[in-house]
């Protein structure tokens, strides 16, 4: 109905943005300051634009692939990425050690993508 998969995820998004600041305006009585979003940390945007390439890929990938496909392989990134994330001790968390069971875990993830994209 949008006209293509890029103007779908934009629409998106931008009934996403409308909402949480309705929620923001209902929840705290306020936007957050200028100042305070200003001295974030770079990386704190990418979420944004993370969301926003996530909305976009499922929006073009999904027809071909599928939705079990697609997500399948959505969570086994993001557990991949958990894992070395959690070895960096990225953003400030504790050290967790890449270990054989969570390896495993990856590997399982893994051949649940095959199994779903497969049969």
């Amino acid at each position: 109905h949008a006209g293509g998969p890029a103007a779908a995820a934009h629409i998106s998004k931008y009934i996403g943005l409308m909402a949480l600041v309705a929620v923001n305006l209902l929840s705290r009585g306020g936007l957050p300051s200028v100042a305070g979003v200003s001295s974030a940390p770079w990386w704190a945007f990418m979420g944004g634009l993370i969301g926003a390439f996530g909305l976009t890929s499922a929006a073009f990938t999904v027809p071909q692939v599928g939705v079990a496909t697609w997500v399948a392989c959505v969570i086994a990134g993001q557990l991949v990425c958990a894992i070395l994330l959690d070895q960096l001790g990225a953003f400030g968390q504790t050290v967790r050690d890449i270990t054989p069971l969570r390896l495993l875990g990856v590997a399982c993830l893994a051949a649940g993508v095959f199994l779903v994209r497969r049969y």
